[in-house]
């Protein structure tokens, strides 16, 4: 027990706690919790109650959990509560078995998180990132698995192919659907030979709206390998360039009819 990390109190029936590694006396004596509180010999379901009348509610939580492990009414309980302090922000996982005894026996631990929470923070404000850039740019991403024949989509994925799935997912069969006849033959070919080749893809084709309109699509892919180097699936953006499509459509019709323009005036 004393070479683990996790903080860790043995906990009897009626809450009174019988055992407890360096880590918990470490952490009580470090943030100012005094040992008759939590030590050896303090009752942890009486703690939990003062906690709880002090507007704690994670304390109660904990109180609850155990109680419900006692009664076996629950194998175990796990739960993550941030844990301020004036100076940083830490996050601790708690988590509640049965000890393998005779006695009633609790196995109370409680471990540090923060850094995963922090990264996990973090994570969740670079993908909120991610989804603003890619709506400004009219950017999506995507991931085809071969074995399932799953499409996996962006926000902006959705948003651009009008898939309005919950989960952001179609089927293959789905996406084929919605893309001009003439342009997937193209595609298809694109991929074999891209997949044949092992090499990565860039295309443009044209998709078909909810209200039976038509649509510009930009896409690159590149393949996802196994450990035998055989293709899995593949993953890739997809832009909606319509408006592009549209401009460079109407740059044209400009500069055929100034053609034909001089050759009458000729």
């Amino acid at each position: 027990m004393n070479s683990l990390n996790a903080h860790i109190a043995v906990v009897d029936n009626l809450g009174a706690i019988i055992s407890v590694n360096e880590a918990w006396n470490r952490y009580g004596n470090t943030n100012g919790v005094l040992s008759k509180k939590t030590g050896v010999g303090s009752n942890y379901f009486k703690e939990c109650e003062r906690a709880s009348r002090e507007g704690i509610t994670t304390a109660s939580d904990i109180l609850l959990g155990m109680k419900e492990v006692l009664a076996d009414h629950s194998k175990d309980f796990y739960l993550e509560y941030p844990c301020l302090s004036p100076t940083e922000k830490r996050w601790f996982a708690t988590n509640v078995t049965k000890f393998d005894s005779d006695e009633q026996l609790l196995v109370v631990t409680h471990t540090d998180i923060s850094q995963r929470k922090h990264a996990e923070e973090n994570m969740l404000k670079s993908q909120e990132k991610l989804k603003e850039a890619q709506t400004l740019a009219h950017l999506g991403s995507w991931q085809l698995d071969f074995k399932e024949n799953i499409l996996y989509l962006s926000d902006e994925g959705c948003r651009i192919l009008e898939i309005y799935d919950t989960e952001n997912r179609i089927t293959f069969k789905e996406f084929s659907s919605i893309i001009h006849k003439e342009d997937l033959i193209f595609i298809l070919a694109k991929i074999k030979e891209s997949r044949d080749k092992k090499t990565d893809s860039s295309y443009s084709y044209r998709i078909f709206t909810k209200n039976n309109g038509v649509r510009y699509i930009y896409s690159e892919s590149k393949f996802i390998f196994g450990f035998d180097n055989k293709a899995t699936g593949l993953y890739g953006i997809l832009q909606d360039i319509t408006e592009r499509k549209i401009a460079e459509e109407e740059r044209e019709k400009i500069s055929a009819d100034i053609t034909r323009r001089n050759q009458d005036l000729e």
